[in-house]
C-alpha cells in the first residue's frame, strides 16, 4: 500500500509541476538573462581592472625612465645640485651650483651654450634673462658668474678720461652674503669690431667699486678698476622688432638684444678656500646669498633690466617633476651614501578633482582579484653628477587604478541599469500580457476538469473575458465556442433523456 502511494504522489507532483512548465521557462529565462548581464558586467570589470593595472605598471616604468632621463640632462643635473620643491621665491636671485667646473666667461659661444644647456636662466619680460651661478670646482677661484640678456638701443660707451660714468650704459651689481655687501658699477667700453652693422657691437664692462652707493659720489677720476672683475657684452646687429621699410638698424628707437657675461670676485668665498680646514663646496649658505644685477641707461632713467623685477620665471626645478606624477605616486630623491631616510626632495602627485563614484562599485572593484596586484610598486634609479650620485625612489599606488576604474564604472552603470530595466519591462509585458492569461486559462481548465469528474457537468464555465485578437485570444474564443456548443449539446441530450424517461413512465402506466 505504501509502495504504490509514494510513486502516485510523486507522479501527481510531476503533473502539477508540468502545469507550470511554460511559466517557469519564461521566468527562468528572464532571470538567467538578468544574471548573465550582471556576470558579464563583473567579468568586464575584472578584465578592465587587470588591463588597467598592467597599463599602470607600464606607465609607471615609463614615468621613471622619463624622470631619470630628464635629470641626466645638464638642466636636470642643475636641479639635482640645487634641490628645491619650487616653493622658494624666484627673486632676489641666489647663485646656483653648475654641473660644470667653471665657465669660460670671455667666450660668448661657450658661455651661452653653458647657461642654456644647464637651463639656469631666469626669464624676465622684455627679452631679459639672467643666470647667477658658481662652478662645481672650488679651486676655479671662488667666483660668482652671471650671464644673461637685456634689450636696449645701441650701447653708449664710456669715454676714456670721463670722470662720470652715468653718461654711458652700465651695469650695477650687488652681492650680499655672510653679513657683507659688495657693490660694483661697470660702464660699457667698446672693443674694435670689423663691421658693427653686420656683426653687432662687442665690448666689456669695466668694474669699479660703486662709490655712488658707498660714498654718494659720481666722480670716478682717481678710481681704480676692480682687478678680478670681468665683464663682456655682445650686442646683436638686428632690431628685435621689425621696422617700417626704409628704417635702418641704427635708428634711435631700434632695440637690440645684448648678451653679457660677468665674473664677480667675492673675497669671502676666495678666502674660505685657503683656510686650514678643507673647504666645503658648495657653500652651505648658498641659498642665503643674494645677487642683484641692473642694466642702467645713460643718465638717470629707469633701469633697462633689474633682476629683482616682478614677472621673473624660474628655470626648471625638481618641483616641476610633480606634474609627471599621478595621484598616489611619490618621488623621493636622496644623495647616494647619505644617511638612510634623508630625502632631499619628496614630491607627491597632486590629487585630481574628486569625481563621483559609487561606494558599492568601489567595494566591488576592490575585491576583484588580479595578478600581482598586491606586489609593491617601487622603482629606483641612480643618476650621476659631478658632485656625486643621486638615487631616485619612485613609489606607486595601485589603488589609484581602483579609483579611476570606479569613476568609469559609475558612469557606465547607468547603461547596465538601463539594460536590466529593459529586461524587467520585457518580463513585465510578457508576464501581464501572456503568462497571466495562460495562468488564468490553465486555472479555469483545471477547474473544468475537476467539475466534469465530480459532477459530470460543465457548470458555469466561461472564457469570454479571455477572448481577443491575438493567439491566446483566438484560442480562448475557440475554446469558449466549443465549450458552449458542448454545453448546449449536453443540455439537449439531458432534455432528450428526460423526455425518453417520461415516455417510458407513461408507457408503463398505460400497461
Amino acid at each position: 500500500m505504501n509502495r504504490t502511494a509514494v510513486p502516485s504522489a510523486f507522479n501527481a507532483a510531476l503533473v502539477w509541476l508540468a502545469s507550470f512548465r511554460l511559466r517557469v521557462l519564461f521566468r527562468t529565462s528572464f532571470l538567467l538573462l538578468a544574471g548573465a548581464t550582471l556576470v558579464m558586467t563583473v567579468y568586464v570589470l575584472q578584465e578592465e581592472k587587470q588591463r588597467s593595472y598592467d597599463n599602470y605598471q607600464q606607465s609607471f616604468a615609463k614615468t621613471k625612465a622619463q624622470i631619470a632621463a630628464q635629470l641626466r640632462h645638464p638642466s636636470g643635473q642643475l636641479a639635482l645640485l640645487n634641490p628645491s620643491d619650487g616653493a622658494m621665491p624666484t627673486t632676489p636671485l641666489h647663485p646656483v651650483l653648475l654641473p660644470f667646473s667653471a665657465i669660460d666667461f670671455d667666450d660668448q659661444s661657450k658661455v651661452r651654450n653653458a647657461v642654456e644647456m644647464a637651463g639656469c636662466l631666469v626669464q624676465y619680460p622684455r627679452n631679459g634673462s639672467l643666470c647667477v651661478a658658481i662652478g662645481s670646482n672650488p679651486w676655479a677661484g671662488g667666483f660668482i658668474y652671471a650671464a644673461g640678456t637685456f634689450a636696449s638701443t645701441a650701447l653708449v660707451p664710456h669715454a676714456m678720461g670721463d670722470k662720470f660714468l652715468d653718461t654711458a650704459h652700465r651695469l650695477r651689481v650687488e652681492v650680499k652674503l655672510r653679513g657683507q655687501t659688495y657693490h660694483w658699477i661697470a660702464p660699457f667700453e667698446p672693443l674694435p669690431n670689423g663691421n658693427p652693422q653686420r656683426e653687432g657691437i662687442r665690448g666689456r664692462f669695466t668694474g669699479y667699486v660703486d662709490m655712488g652707493r658707498d660714498m654718494g659720489s659720481r666722480d670716478y677720476t682717481n678710481a681704480r678698476t676692480v682687478r678680478e672683475f670681468r665683464g663682456w657684452v655682445w650686442q646683436g646687429a638686428n632690431c628685435i622688432q621689425e621696422h617700417a621699410a626704409g628704417d635702418m638698424a641704427d635708428a634711435p628707437d631700434c632695440e637690440k638684444k645684448s648678451f653679457f657675461s660677468l665674473r664677480l670676485p667675492v673675497d669671502v668665498l676666495r678666502d674660505a678656500l685657503f683656510q686650514k680646514e678643507k673647504p666645503v663646496w658648495p657653500p652651505s649658505d648658498l641659498n642665503d646669498m643674494q645677487v642683484r644685477v641692473e642694466v642702467l641707461p645713460p643718465g638717470e632713467g629707469a633701469a633697462l633690466f633689474d633682476s629683482n623685477a616682478d614677472g621673473a620665471v624660474a628655470p626648471f626645478s625638481l618641483g616641476d617633476l610633480r606634474a609627471q606624477l599621478l595621484p598616489g605616486e611619490t618621488l623621493r630623491i636622496r644623495k647616494s651614501g647619505a644617511g638612510k631616510g634623508i630625502d632631499l626632495v619628496r614630491l607627491s602627485g597632486s590629487e585630481s578633482a574628486a569625481a563621483e563614484s559609487s561606494p558599492l562599485l568601489t567595494r566591488l572593484i576592490r575585491r576583484l582579484p588580479v595578478d600581482s596586484y598586491d606586489a609593491p610598486i617601487e622603482l629606483t634609479e641612480d643618476v650621476a653628477t659631478p658632485m656625486g650620485n643621486y638615487t631616485l625612489l619612485l613609489t606607486g599606488d595601485a589603488r589609484s587604478v581602483n579609483k579611476s576604474l570606479s569613476v568609469v564604472a559609475t558612469r557606465l552603470s547607468w547603461f547596465v541599469g538601463a539594460m536590466l530595466l529593459a529586461i524587467s519591462l520585457a518580463w513585465l509585458v510578457i508576464e501581464v500580457g501572456i503568462i497571466r492569461r495562460i495562468a488564468r486559462l490553465t486555472r479555469r481548465s483545471s477547474q473544468l476538469s475537476k467539475s466534469v469528474k465530480a459532477t459530470t457537468s460543465l457548470g458555469d464555465f466561461d472564457l469570454a473575458d479571455l477572448r481577443g485578437s491575438d493567439e491566446l485570444g483566438i484560442l480562448a474564443n475557440c475554446l469558449n465556442d466549443l465549450l458552449r456548443r458542448v454545453k448546449e449539446d449536453a443540455e439537449r441530450e439531458k432534455i432528450r433523456a428526460e423526455q425518453e424517461k417520461d415516455m417510458w413512465h407513461a408507457v408503463g402506466h398505460e400497461i
